[in-house]
């Protein structure tokens, strides 16, 4: 939820998101996840703290988030400045989400389901120290950058620095189609990913699907997802979601 703390000309909101669930895994104590036993529980899925802000008439834009619930070198999240003194340009840097898929990119309290699709959880949701230009217009939105590579909160481990970008188009209110690119490398080889999506939103129906492909040095993989949701009433949103993930291109027996 939202909370306005400051309101003069240069205000300051808070935002927290808080998920907490029940995980039953039955007498098999076994997930495809992880390895080694689980067991049944509560589960302390987010507990996200974030403050936004602007300074000189909002050309000025800052953020941080903090997830307490993460492990102990991940509770920052983001940490950034965004100049946006270009009516059709703007310039971000700090440690954010950078361009990638949908699913990966669409903010936690926003999402449809309590988890991402197989392709956001393994190829995005990633963070990264560096820099971004893009815009969001009426009819497209663009971003590309240039990142470490290395992962949030992680120094840099070579001295290549990592290209992504991604192009949206939004022909009508109710349809949006594109796809993203991720180019970089490590010091065990390349780290490669290729994705296209699609969206459709019309009053309380929202389909959208993507398909993403990946490369991590010798590892090659690739994953779709269809999901659907609809909407009842203002806090009610049932959704279906079929996803096929193949985590090793060359070992078939992998599909998920």
């Amino acid at each position: 939820f939202p909370v306005e703390l400051v309101k003069d000309e240069t205000p300051v909101e808070l935002h927290i998101l808080l998920q907490l669930r029940w995980i039953d895994f039955g007498k098999s104590n076994t997930t495809v996840h992880q390895e080694g036993k689980v067991y049944s529980g509560f589960f302390a899925r987010r507990g996200q703290i974030e403050f936004e802000g602007s300074l000189n008439q909002e050309n000025i834009r800052w953020g941080i988030m903090i997830d307490p619930i993460a492990l102990s070198n991940k509770i920052t999240q983001d940490i950034y400045i965004s100049l946006e003194y270009i009516p059709f340009l703007y310039l971000k840097f700090g440690q954010f989400k950078y361009p990638q898929n949908l699913d990966s990119r669409t903010s936690s309290a926003k999402l449809h389901f309590a988890s991402r699709s197989m392709i956001g959880r393994f190829f995005g949701d990633k963070r990264d120290l560096g820099i971004k230009l893009g815009h969001n217009f009426e009819k497209f939105e663009y971003g590309f950058g240039w990142f470490n590579g290395s992962g949030r909160n992680t120094p840099e481990n070579n001295n290549k620095k990592d290209f992504t970008a991604r192009l949206l188009i939004k022909p009508i209110k109710s349809v949006s189609f594109g796809g993203s690119i991720y180019r970089g490398r490590q010091p065990t080889g390349v780290t490669e990913r290729t994705a296209a999506e699609i969206k459709f939103n019309y009053k309380n129906l929202v389909l959208q699907s993507e398909y993403q492909v990946g490369q991590d040095s010798n590892l090659e993989r690739w994953g779709l997802y269809l999901q659907a949701g609809y909407l009842l009433g203002k806090h009610i949103q049932p959704g279906l979601r079929g996803e096929i993930w193949e985590p090793n291109k060359n070992n078939l027996k992998d599909k998920m």
